[in-house]
């Protein structure tokens, strides 16, 4: 009897772990809108920026508040800024994050260079389990972002 129970056990356990590989992962929509980006600091190789990112998916259980960590960032905060339900039957999540992000500043062309400033965002998810799809179309710049001596292309 033991090794019968031993075997179902054991059967119950590889069936469930195949099935979570097996399973289509939850496609998350995500998007980005920075609001302010300020402190550009070439001698301390960083920049801060206040932006809003968003989540939708149709799973409800998601939660990427708590899931997602921004990897290039010496230091982050966060605001929850909420969740609900669209007309569409996906469910969003979307947050306020201020982040002072390490930068490497290469001014050998100053003052004609380019600097590509990057807020990279990791999920904690398995890749098997919550795939992100970039929100394009809603994605954008916030139209009052403006440095002197700057131009902003987006």
């Amino acid at each position: 009897m033991r090794k019968l129970l031993f075997l179902i056990f054991i059967l119950y356990y590889s069936l469930a772990a195949y099935a979570t590989t097996t399973a289509k992962p939850n496609q998350v929509d995500f998007g980005i809108y920075p609001v302010a980006i300020y402190n550009l600091d070439p001698l301390d190789n960083s920049y801060n920026i206040s932006f809003y990112a968003w989540w939708r998916t149709t799973d409800g259980n998601y939660h990427p508040e708590s899931a997602i960590e921004i990897v290039n960032a010496r230091d982050y905060t966060y605001k929850f800024g909420g969740h609900g339900l669209n007309k569409d039957g996906k469910y969003y999540t979307f947050v306020h994050y201020y982040a002072k992000i390490s930068h490497p500043w290469d001014i050998k062309y100053f003052p004609f260079g380019r600097h590509h400033l990057q807020v990279r965002m990791e999920g904690f998810n398995d890749i098997n389990s919550v795939r992100f799809q970039p929100d394009y179309a809603d994605s954008a710049l916030h139209p009052e972002i403006k440095i002197a001596g700057w131009d902003i292309i987006g």
